[in-house]
């Protein structure tokens, strides 16, 4: 008798926070072996304008190869990653985010004007962030300025690609 009244008032607790309650999407991907499920989303997933749609738009109308573009991010923070891993999905770019690697092999380097503003905050990993930008600046005869973006926060996004 215990075990019918716990069953049924399982299902009634089940049924009362699932009614109306649309069920989870049928459309998944497979991205760097874990399964993601699309959901539908209204423009872009943030509140402000980084710019990650528009740099997607520019390796999007630049990149010379069908393979997976290898974008490095000089200096690197973790809040830049997702968005373009995001916009990748939706442009369908093969797309392999690095960093801390200096742009010594990458398609597309992404860094900044200057070392503060967005990408300097913080004290976690500052020195490795230093290393990977003066990397970068004993590589930068490789790559060609393609674009500047403006930031929210008034700095310069710099998009080279490899020559």
């Amino acid at each position: 008798m215990l075990i019918s009244i716990i069953v049924i008032f399982g299902f009634y607790q089940f049924f009362a926070f699932t009614y109306g309650t649309p069920p989870l999407p049928r459309t998944t991907l497979q991205v760097n072996s874990e399964w993601v499920y699309l959901f539908p989303q209204k423009g872009q997933p943030v509140k402000e304008d980084w710019k990650y749609r528009d740099v997607m738009r520019i390796i999007e109308r630049t990149r010379t190869s069908e393979e997976t573009t290898r974008v490095d991010l000089v200096p690197y923070l973790y809040i830049v990653q997702s968005p373009l891993s995001y916009y990748s999905i939706l442009y369908e770019i093969p797309l392999r985010v690095e960093w801390y690697r200096g742009g010594t092999d990458a398609d597309y380097v992404l860094t900044l004007k200057d070392r503060e503003g967005f990408w300097g905050w913080g004290d976690e990993n500052r020195e490795m962030r230093f290393k990977a930008q003066d990397l970068f600046e004993q590589n930068i005869d490789h790559y060609i300025l393609i674009e500047t973006l403006r930031l929210p926060d008034e700095s310069e996004l710099l998009i080279y690609q490899r020559r």
